[in-house]
């Protein structure tokens, strides 16, 4: 193990995965940066170049280092400006928002330079299958994978279902510190008013369940809108609004179609994050039966966090690392992602019972304000590592 630099504070977030990227590992990234930042460590960010990069940076506050995505170089320039950074920072900690190609990376800078460094695990980095060339190729380097994190000073799991599977991959139990995702609590303090949306697309007085989510198998819009017919017997004013974009959504248009709830069920496709927000303070409960599919899992759920922050209830799949995100029976409820009628079940007792309802809400946003900030991941972080 690489003896600690205690003469420095400098602290490099190394993510192949960075805004002004959408998605959340690039949001990850940017929040424990910002976090570390504000706990008065020198930060710094590795990360690749991409459109608009130069404006965002210039925002951020933040000192980046942008990387060109060269095909087939690209990982010996990451290796390049990590080692480049590491001297002309003083770097102590690195902290690999990935393991891959972040982790081998510091793996094999730590012959050259003394640091530590830690790696995130998501979930899907370490789900194997020989099906497919890409999981044949990861299942064949799965050695490779486990060695690297098992160099690292501490492997961060964000939910416990990921760290189950990293102790069943070989990933030593004493290196691992489950630390759960975050949200910014600021972003949900004032929700946009989308009045005006909901007025043009028809939506305005019916009650909203919302799914954010991008349209893929593995987030379970489909057994919500089978769910549905079942659900508008119970309650006649649902309408199911479904956020995002995604290589599924002709098949949930055709099955819309054929469950004879096309008129109740609306895909809005991508919205900007503002409305995002305001649709989710505007929604009545917010659902997504999420379930494994092959090797695509929900390794922990984060937009429930959103949705509690909003003080609003939710209904999860029981899969992956959702049960982290959801405390069953008190910020919402956990159902079989593939029962239809155990979702739609779910969805019209809340809807039926407003103290319900209420009372999970005010769970969901006191939860997530005590235990899901971006400022305690970084905290736990930093602690996990004992190097500030």
């Amino acid at each position: 193990m690489n003896e600690r630099n205690t003469d420095t504070r400098g602290v490099l977030v190394f993510s192949p995965d960075y805004k002004p990227s959408s998605g959340g590992i690039a949001e990850h990234a940017f929040k424990v940066a910002q976090a570390m930042k504000r706990r008065g460590l020198d930060v710094f960010i590795l990360a690749p170049d991409l459109p608009g990069d130069r404006e965002f940076d210039l925002v951020s506050n933040i000192e980046t280092r942008r990387v060109k995505q060269v095909p087939v170089i690209a990982p010996l320039l990451y290796f390049l400006a990590l080692l480049s950074m590491l001297k002309q920072h003083n770097i102590g900690f690195v902290y690999c928002v990935t393991s891959h190609p972040s982790g081998l990376l510091c793996a094999m800078a730590s012959a050259f330079r003394q640091f530590v460094y830690s790696v995130t695990v998501h979930g899907h980095e370490v789900m194997y299958a020989r099906r497919g060339l890409r999981q044949a190729l990861k299942a064949v380097l799965k050695p490779l994978q486990i060695a690297v994190m098992n160099t690292a000073e501490r492997v961060l799991p964000v939910s416990a279902f990921t760290r189950d599977r990293l102790i069943e991959a070989g990933v030593a139990e004493e290196k691992i510190c489950l630390i759960y995702n975050g949200i910014d609590l600021e972003d949900f303090a004032e929700p946009a008013d989308v009045s005006v949306l909901l007025q043009e697309k028809g939506l305005a007085g019916k009650r909203l369940i919302l799914t954010v989510g991008r349209l893929v198998e593995r987030k379970g819009h489909d057994t919500v809108i089978r769910g549905m017919p079942a659900l508008l017997r119970e309650v006649p004013d649902a309408v199911y609004v479904i956020v995002g974009e995604g290589p599924e959504r002709a098949k949930l248009c055709e099955l819309a179609e054929r469950e004879g709830v096309a008129e109740r069920v609306f895909l809005l496709g991508r919205v900007s994050r503002e409305e995002m927000v305001g649709l989710m303070s505007r929604s009545d409960v917010f659902v997504m039966p999420s379930r494994q599919v092959g090797t695509s899992v929900e390794g922990f759920g984060i937009v429930f966090l959103e949705a509690g922050a909003l003080g609003k209830p939710v209904v999860g799949g029981r899969s992956g690392g959702i049960p982290d995100a959801i405390d069953d029976g008190i910020t919402g409820l956990l159902v079989d992602p593939l029962d239809p009628a155990a979702v739609a079940g779910a969805v019209s007792r809340i809807l039926l019972t407003p103290a319900l309802a209420r009372r999970m809400g005010e769970a969901g946003r006191e939860r997530a304000a005590r235990l899901f900030t971006w400022d305690k991941v970084a905290e736990r972080i930093l602690e996990s590592v004992g190097t500030f």
